[in-house]
């Protein structure tokens, strides 16, 4: 079975605003949780993710979120 690797924008796009790719973001995200796709990341995008949330949100807001997916 292939494995997605899933980069910075994915996860951003899960908890922005009112982007036309939030919706397919978060869908994807339930079928990975749901074991209906395999999926992976690395530390650098979930650093990545935190500083670009980060810089939008409240910094302990995004330490919750990066922490979530890992």
């Amino acid at each position: 079975m292939a494995v997605a690797v899933l980069d910075t924008n994915v996860l951003i796009y899960v908890v922005g605003g009112d982007d036309h790719l939030r919706l397919p973001a978060r869908r994807l995200i339930r079928h990975i949780a749901d074991g209906e796709i395999r999926a992976t990341t690395t530390h650098q995008v979930i650093q990545e993710f935190a500083h670009v949330f980060a810089r939008r949100r409240d910094r302990t807001e995004a330490v919750r979120v990066a922490r979530s997916y890992v």
